[in-house]
């Protein structure tokens, strides 16, 4: 039966409001134009008409008061009955945890038990030769596979697998998992009968990496030792390579050695048309290799001339030729690092008449380019900028430029003095200094003008200007060029050792001593080996600058230099006022 609003308020009471649903109470709120929202509770609406009935008189205020207590017993409720809930949540989530963990628990025992199943199963079964050997246990321990050093690997397993004891049977199991390369290729190309025998394997691979003796011994002699190679290693090495050699011909005793060694050296001394014969015949002895050599040479009467020079180059350009023997291929590479030189001039009549002939000298074998004669001829006449050139002690230096040395050792036979002016182009590089045997001695201190030479590597003083002796001098001299006396060739110059005080270098210093020096008024050349990059000194800052100003006196005295930079108007009229006569009073 549907809600009638004016029928029920014809007997309202609480009650009978307090029994109605929500969507009644919403009816009868919008009857009395009370706002209710969609998110309110019932109660919260039954609250709302009750508390406006009242103010209407229509029920008594006794309906609120029983409203409050039936309102505190529903809260208390509703909080029991979340704490209810609360606590059943709570024991359902501990139960559904503890049904995890036993979860858990079980899979791992059902697991523990599958492993311990598997585990009998493959014991209950065991292996072929009835032996408990389990090959995936061991694979780790099985050394690595190189290219390089296959004879290595298998040594290095085999005395492996004897120490733990492993079955012969099972051992190209364990190998055939580290093989790389053609190792791998081989192997895979082999039957399933041919797999199971180890040293099929093992001979299949060694002769698939074999090389020829030759190979082995080109290794051998060209092998040389690397930086990062100790040289214990360098030794192992060579050893290896030096026993592959011997074994690919099947030296085994001392004789055959010695054979061995003769008959290398004995091919590296002949032809390389006889070489190749002998190669190819595979002769073992030096004797047989004799008469094959002289029945080959006999046969095809080839006319061996003795010393023979084969194939050389020039190895040097624009230095002394020097030429090198270079071996046929077929020798080895020891032998190709043994070289003979030879002088171009040596070889006379054995040059190659095809030879190309230098322009400037007329000798063959070298082009006009590569003259020595014509370059040492450039070198001398070329002269250096600086007024001294220090030459070092090098094994690069050509000896043809200091073959002649000038000797100077008049560095205390009489006294020399500097003369003459200062030239204008020197004297911005011109500086007082003091110069004495020893720091401490103030008598004997010399008062000299030094001129810095930025092109001299050498710093020069003239002699005489000191009482210099043996205790001075250092025992070396240093060739020199470009000062007068040498016309272009180096000259010797002794070293002293003196104290020096000047603006740019101050302390014990060692001098080069010569009797004369290129610029008049100048007593000691200060080169590069003292000053180095330094030309003039680093200005001083003082305390107490200067504050006077004489510069109005010299523009007077100067009035060309201090120019003014612009005429004003101003001074226009001082001009003009200074240059007006002056007007008679009438």
């Amino acid at each position: 039966m549907a809600f009638e609003v004016k029928e029920f308020l014809k007997s309202p009471s609480f009650e009978a409001i307090d029994s109605l649903k929500k969507s009644e109470l919403k009816l009868l709120s919008e009857h009395f134009g009370i706002p209710v929202k969609g998110s309110m509770l019932k109660l919260q609406i039954r609250d709302l008409i009750l508390e406006h009935m009242v103010d209407e008189e229509m029920l008594e205020e006794s309906c609120l008061q029983q409203t409050k207590k039936d309102d505190d017993e529903t809260i208390s409720h509703q909080n029991e009955y979340l704490i209810k809930k609360l606590e059943l949540e709570h024991r359902e989530k501990e139960r559904e945890w503890e049904f995890k963990f036993r979860e858990l628990e079980l899979q791992k025992e059902i697991s523990l038990k599958q492993l311990e199943a598997s585990t009998s199963n493959q014991q209950s079964h065991g292996l072929r030769n009835n032996s408990e050997f389990d090959v995936t246990k061991y694979l780790r321990l099985v050394p690595s596979f190189q290219e390089q050093e296959v004879e290595a690997f298998f040594n290095h397993f085999e005395k492996l697998a004897n120490q733990m004891n492993w079955p012969s049977d099972k051992w190209t199991l364990l190998i055939q998992t580290s093989f790389t390369g053609k190792a791998q290729q081989i192997y895979s190309s082999l039957s399933l009968d041919e797999c199971a025998d180890y040293e099929h394997v093992k001979k299949c691979i060694l002769n698939g990496y074999e090389l020829v003796p030759e190979a082995y011994r080109q290794k051998f002699r060209s092998l040389r030792k690397l930086d990062s190679q100790s040289h214990i290693e360098f030794a192992r090495c060579k050893s290896t390579l030096f026993e592959r050699w011997c074994s690919s011909l099947n030296v085994t005793s001392i004789d055959q050695l010695q054979q061995l060694i003769l008959l290398e050296e004995f091919k590296r001394c002949i032809p390389p048309e006889i070489k190749i014969f002998l190669d190819e015949h595979k002769v073992s002895k030096l004797d047989d290799a004799a008469a094959k050599a002289d029945e080959f040479a006999l046969t095809h009467k080839h006319k061996f001339t003795q010393n023979k020079p084969r194939q050389f180059k020039n190895d040097i350009k624009g230095a002394k030729v020097t030429q090198h023997y270079i071996p046929n291929s077929s020798e080895s590479s020891s032998s190709d690092s043994t070289r003979f030189k030879i002088k171009s001039e040596s070889l006379g009549s054995h040059s190659d008449p095809n030879s190309p002939t230098c322009a400037y000298c007329r000798k063959k074998g070298h082009l006009l380019g590569d003259c020595l004669k014509l370059a040492r001829k450039k070198q001398l006449e070329q002269s250096s900028n600086a007024l001294a050139v220090r030459q070092r002690h090098t094994a690069s230096a050509n000896a043809e430029n200091i073959s002649n040395i000038v000797p100077n050792r008049k560095s205390n036979g009489y006294h020399h003095t500097s003369t003459g002016p200062i030239s204008e182009e020197y004297k911005p590089f011109v500086s007082d200094g003091l110069i004495s045997i020893s720091d401490g001695s103030t008598k004997s201190t010399v008062k000299i003008k030094m001129l810095r030479d930025t092109g001299a590597n050498l710093t020069l003083i003239l002699s005489g200007m000191l009482p210099l002796s043996q205790e001075t001098y250092t025992g070396q001299d240093e060739l020199i060029k470009g000062v007068p006396g040498g016309q272009g060739e180096y000259i010797s110059v002794p070293l002293h050792e003196i104290y020096l005080q000047s603006n740019l270098v101050t302390g014990r210093v060692t001098v080069g001593v010569l009797p004369t020096l290129p610029a008049d008024g100048i007593s000691c050349l200060l080169g590069n080996d003292l000053a180095g990059n330094k030309v003039t000194a680093n200005p001083i800052v003082v305390e107490n600058p200067t504050t006077s100003n004489s510069t109005k006196d010299l523009e007077q005295q100067f009035p060309d230099v201090f120019e003014a930079c612009a005429v004003t108007r101003s001074m226009s009229k001082q001009a003009g006022n200074l240059t007006k006569p002056p007007q008679k009073e009438v």
